[in-house]
C-alpha cells in the first residue's frame, strides 16, 4: 500500500517523466508507430467507404444499362417486325389508337 501512495506524488514530481527521458529512442519509436498505426486506420477507412460508393455506382449504371438495352431491343423489334411486313407487301400496320382494357362491365356477352 506504500508503493501506492508513493506512485502519485512521484507521478505530479515529474520522477516518471525523467525516468522516460533515459529512454527517449523507445519513446520516440513508441510514438511513430501509434501515429503509423492511426494514419494507416484512416486511410484503410477511406478506401473502404471508396469502394462502398463505387459498388453503389456501378449498381445503379447496371439498372441503367439494362434498361437501355431493353428499350433498344423493343424498338429494334419493331422497326425489324415493320421492315419485314413492308417487304412481304402486308396490309398490317400499326394500331393508331392504344389498347383498351376489357372488363367485366363492358365485355359483351
Amino acid at each position: 500500500m506504500s508503493e501506492r501512495k508513493r506512485i502519485l506524488p512521484g507521478l505530479f514530481q515529474g520522477k516518471y517523466l525523467v525516468m522516460l527521458a533515459r529512454h527517449w529512442k523507445l519513446v520516440i519509436y513508441v510514438f511513430a508507430l501509434v501515429m503509423l498505426y492511426i494514419t494507416l486506420h484512416y486511410k484503410v477507412d477511406d478506401t473502404s467507404m471508396t469502394i462502398i460508393e463505387n459498388n453503389q455506382v456501378i449498381k445503379e449504371l447496371k439498372t441503367d444499362y439494362t434498361t437501355r438495352r431493353s428499350e433498344y431491343h423493343e424498338l429494334t423489334t419493331i422497326k425489324e417486325t415493320t421492315r419485314l411486313l413492308e417487304k412481304t407487301g402486308s396490309s398490317l400496320r400499326p394500331p393508331l389508337t392504344p389498347p383498351v382494357t376489357i372488363t367485366e362491365e363492358t365485355a359483351a356477352y
